[in-house]
């Protein structure tokens, strides 16, 4: 049995956060291998009502954690904030918009398991993006990969 924190970053993400909050909720709970667990969310700076929904959730669910940050300052420093909360054996980064499925938890405990890894990165295969977007990861992709001599 392992202990997990999921740690987020959010900005904005009322029109769907509670959905994906409420579906990790009953994924952790009922996970086999998991003893005990923490969604640590750090809320940055939302200006819509992502704040309101996650506190209601954390009222109902004591697993949900918030940390809110008083000025936006980016998806890197809210996850570097959501980390430094963490207080279980494992820590988890992921994304609060749902496009990654925390099913994925099954496969990254396995490999850990199996290789006895200190550590796992999971990426995935498709993204639901939009073509603007995947243009544009393509290409900075690209440009990282010419200056950097890498291959992603």
């Amino acid at each position: 049995m392992v202990t997990i924190s999921l740690a987020c970053p959010a900005y904005n993400e009322g029109s769907g956060i509670e959905a994906v909050l409420t579906e990790w909720v009953a994924y952790l709970r009922n996970h086999p291998s998991i003893s005990e667990f923490e969604i640590v969310v750090a809320n940055d700076a939302s200006t819509d009502n992502t704040h309101e929904i996650i506190k209601r959730l954390a009222t109902a669910n004591p697993e949900i954690k918030i940390v809110d940050l008083n000025i936006n300052m980016g998806a890197s420093f809210a996850l570097s904030r959501a980390i430094a909360s963490c207080t279980k054996d494992l820590v988890l980064l992921i994304d609060s918009d749902g496009q990654y499925s925390i099913n994925n938890i099954d496969n990254l405990l396995k490999t850990m398991e199996l290789n006895g890894s200190d550590v796992v990165i999971g990426s995935r295969i498709s993204k639901h993006d939009g073509l603007m977007m995947r243009l544009g990861s393509y290409f900075s992709s690209g440009i990282c990969n010419l200056i950097y001599s890498t291959h992603y």
